[in-house]
């Protein structure tokens, strides 16, 4: 037994025509306007667009506008969230993570229908970001290094006193470990950002002591900062060309 067709109940069958097609990007396989209903299929399984009359009795005008409990599965549902958005598809709130393990993401055609994206629960790892750990002899102080010399803002702290922070700026983030002398100022890391050259203008205006940007071997111009610790940061981006 085969799932053979869903049935979708809406007002104006043209307008929610168009959001499948266009906006959902959905197959349009036969159009039966004239007798009130559209059929488009997806991975096989059909869906039926049907026009609920405006005469129709109150229990018929109920199918129109409620859960469908249809879910189109995605393997990215950020990405696809932040590209139907983008297009128009009204969604009811961001993705959000689900007891089982995957995502879903509900969105709504212009007959107030609501479908969902959904992306399962991936049994291999997905990489997201990396973060950095410098080890500090003072957190505090090597926050206000990173906020108000290098132009990072605070992200949180813990403790109290303070034995771990976090800084960032655009998509990068740093973490400042309150550690034992032996090991402070171990740290070496490398952040890749576009424009070093105005970051490297930025931070001299700081009145920071800094060897200017240069063009590396390894096909990199970047540049190197110090923090109060010793730990070592490197600034740059891809040579031109």
């Amino acid at each position: 037994m085969d799932l053979s067709a869903v049935r979708i109940f809406v007002r104006e069958l043209s307008l929610t025509t168009a959001f499948y097609s266009e906006l959902l990007g959905l197959e349009l396989t036969h159009d039966g306007s004239p007798s009130g209903y559209c059929l488009f299929v997806s991975k096989g399984v059909r869906i039926i667009l049907e026009t609920v009359d405006a005469s129709a009795d109150a229990e018929d005008q109920a199918l129109i506008g409620r859960a469908t409990g249809i879910s189109f599965e995605v393997k990215d549902i950020d990405a696809e969230y932040r590209r139907m958005s983008a297009r128009g598809v009204p969604f009811v709130g961001v993705p959000e993570k689900q007891f089982w393990g995957g995502w879903l993401a509900t969105f709504e055609d212009p007959s107030g229908n609501q479908l969902q994206l959904v992306q399962l629960a991936n049994e291999s790892p997905k990489f997201e970001a990396v973060t950095p750990r410098l080890p500090v002899a003072d957190v505090e102080k090597a926050l206000a290094f990173y906020v108000d010399r290098l132009g990072f803002k605070l992200g949180w702290t813990w403790g109290d006193p303070i034995t771990h922070g976090n800084v960032c700026r655009g998509s990068i983030s740093l973490d400042l470990i309150s550690t034992p002398q032996g090991r402070r100022g171990t740290a070496l890391a490398y952040v890749q950002l576009r424009g070093v050259d105005a970051y490297f203008a930025e931070l001299k205006g700081r009145n920071l002591e800094l060897d200017p940007p240069e063009d590396r071997p390894y096909g990199m111009r970047d540049f190197e900062v110090v923090d109060l610790d010793g730990n070592r940061l490197a600034f740059g981006e891809p040579i031109a060309g």
